[in-house]
C-alpha cells in the first residue's frame, strides 16, 4: 500500500496546489470554479463526509449542504490487460513491494508524519513500460467503470450531483512529427505537446455523460522538452459544457520521459 491508496492523501496533495496551477474548463465556467473551491479550499472541505473506508457506502465523499458527492480513482500509463483479461501493472507491483520493505524496516514508523512517494522501475524498454495506448485505455477503462456506478451512488444520495476525482500518474507525452518509438537524451525531435485535457479520445469518455464534474489531477507530468511551456497540474471540468478538443495520432505519440 502506498500513500495514494488512501483517498484523503490524494485530496490533501491536490489542496497544496496554487490556484494558478489549476485550469477550469470551460475557462469561464462558474460551476467549474465552484466545484474546484469546494474541494481545493481546506475550509470548505470540512463540510465533506469521508466514506472512503471499504465498509462504507459509495462513493468516497459527499457534502450534504452542497448536495454533491465525489468518487476518487487512479489511472496511469503502465497498466495493460493480459491474455486472461486481467489488469497487469508491473510498476505498481514494484512500488507496493518498495513500500512493504520500508514498512518492514521500520522507516515508516520512524517518520510517522512523512508522506513518501516511491517510483518503481521495471527496467523494461520505455514503450513496453509505459505508452500512450496504455494510458488512453487505462483512463477509458477506469472512468467508464465508475460512470456505470453513478446510478448506485444516486440511490445512496438522491438528487446529488457527481464529481469524479482522477489521480493521473502518467508521464507527459508529445506528438512527434515523424514516427519514433522512444527518445533518448540529446536526441533532436520535432513535435507538439500532448494537451491531455483537450484530447478527444479522453474527453469523449465523460463529456455529456451522467457525470457532472471531473477533477483531473496530474502531478507527475513534466515537459522539459518544451522549455517555455507551462501546463496545468489539475483541470476541473463542467462536463455539461462543450469544449474545443482535438485528435492525436496514436502512432506518433511518445513519452517525454527519457
Amino acid at each position: 500500500m502506498d500513500i495514494f491508496d488512501n483517498e484523503i492523501n490524494i485530496i490533501s496533495r491536490f489542496q497544496e496546489l496554487e490556484t494558478t496551477e489549476i485550469l477550469l474548463l470551460p475557462e469561464n465556467s462558474k460551476e467549474a470554479e465552484r466545484i474546484c473551491c469546494l474541494v481545493h479550499d481546506k475550509t470548505k472541505w470540512k463540510k465533506w463526509v469521508d466514506t472512503s473506508a471499504k465498509n462504507a457506502l459509495p462513493p468516497d465523499f459527499y457534502c450534504d449542504t452542497e448536495k454533491i458527492m465525489m468518487d476518487v480513482m487512479r489511472i496511469d500509463d503502465h497498466e495493460s490487460i493480459s491474455k486472461k483479461g486481467q489488469v497487469v501493472n508491473p510498476t505498481r507491483v514494484i512500488e507496493t513491494q518498495m513500500m512493504k520493505e520500508l514498512r518492514d524496516a521500520g522507516v515508516l514508523d520512524a517518520f510517522p508524519n512523512a508522506s513518501p512517494i516511491v517510483i518503481g522501475r521495471t527496467d523494461l524498454p520505455t514503450e513496453q513500460d509505459h505508452n500512450y495506448n496504455f494510458y488512453k485505455n487505462s483512463f477509458a477503462r477506469t472512468v467508464k467503470k465508475h460512470i456505470g456506478k453513478i446510478a448506485n451512488y444516486k440511490r445512496n444520495h438522491p438528487d446529488f450531483k457527481t464529481i469524479f476525482f482522477v489521480l493521473d500518474e502518467s508521464s507527459a507525452y508529445f506528438e512527434a512529427e515523424n514516427k519514433c518509438s522512444e527518445i533518448y537524451e540529446g536526441m533532436p525531435v520535432i513535435g507538439s505537446p500532448h494537451f491531455w485535457f483537450l484530447d478527444k479520445d479522453f474527453t469523449d469518455i465523460f463529456i455529456g455523460t451522467e457525470l457532472d464534474y471531473l477533477i483531473w489531477f496530474t502531478p507527475f507530468k513534466h515537459m522539459e522538452l518544451f522549455c517555455d511551456l507551462v501546463l496545468p497540474e489539475a483541470v476541473v471540468f463542467d462536463t455539461k459544457e462543450a469544449i474545443t478538443v482535438r485528435t492525436y495520432k496514436l502512432d506518433k505519440m511518445v513519452s517525454c520521459e527519457v
